[in-house]
């Protein structure tokens, strides 16, 4: 799996598909393929003790010892650009760098928001490739959580990210391996929209994998964890759901050996 993990980033195959998919979503969205306008934002994680301490560093605003993601977003929260860098790069410097390849990977881009950790010379920069920077602040005397005009995008495509647990810290030794992390990620998320699908839940019953069938079952929040030597949880709702289908069956559980006998299923 690892062999084609890295193959696939060295050769560009994963940032072809995450592309591709990106330009199905924003048809999806009734959007033209190429985006226009880019918000660009940086995020600070910390790192697990695999990584070099060459490649990272401390955000001393956050007070985040690890690397910093800069990014690039379109309008619906899409990822177009991604670099990985130590913590202790300034946005500003980041910044510079995210519109270089703006202005490379995505020429029709003309507008950009940026919050205002973002200086002159990152303005400048995009400047020169074309791109419109505009600096989107909080509103004076603003208290708590608001969003931000033009710039909410991108906060709610972290917390996308921060939904996968090997992005919730930085676990990769290379930083273009954790760039390519993040693909995947994205490439996740988009496909599953274009496809209507979802991950299953805790809430969620299993016995939809085994039925292969389209509605879901909850279980009630208070009910209590059966405790079961054939597969806990797992078994006890196959069972309860396919009992009248077993009031047939005879012989032992595969897993335990114990006899298994359909009186003692639990009571629907």
């Amino acid at each position: 799996m690892f062999d084609y993990y890295a193959k696939w980033e060295a050769d560009g195959t994963t940032e072809a598909i995450h592309g591709a998919l990106r330009g199905r979503v924003r048809k999806a969205a009734g959007r033209a393929e190429s985006p226009s306008a880019a918000a660009v934002d940086a995020q600070s994680v910390k790192t697990s003790s695999n990584v070099s301490e060459s490649s990272q560093g401390i955000d001393a605003a956050k007070k985040i010892k690890g690397r910093k993601r800069h990014v690039a977003f379109d309008t619906l929260g899409l990822l177009l650009v991604v670099l990985v860098t130590a913590a202790s790069v300034q946005d500003t410097v980041g910044g510079r760098d995210v519109m270089d390849e703006l202005a490379s990977h995505h020429p029709s881009v003309v507008k950009a928001w940026v919050d205002a950790g973002y200086q002159r010379s990152a303005i400048e920069q995009g400047a020169k490739h074309g791109i419109d920077v505009e600096v989107v602040s909080k509103e004076p005397g603003q208290k708590g959580f608001k969003p931000v005009p033009k710039r909410w995008a991108a906060e709610r495509t972290f917390g996308w990210l921060m939904l996968h647990r090997r992005l919730v810290r930085d676990y990769e030794t290379r930083p273009e391996r954790s760039r390519t992390m993040i693909f995947w990620a994205m490439i996740d998320n988009m496909s599953r929209r274009l496809t209507g699908e979802s991950t299953q839940t805790w809430r969620t019953d299993p016995v939809l994998a085994v039925l292969s069938i389209r509605t879901r079952i909850r279980r009630p929040l208070t009910a209590p964890r059966p405790k079961s030597g054939c597969g806990g949880l797992t078994l006890y709702a196959v069972l309860r759901e396919l009992q009248p289908q077993l009031a047939v069956m005879t012989g032992a559980c595969p897993t335990c050996k114990r006899p298994f006998h359909t009186d003692h299923l639990p009571k629907i």
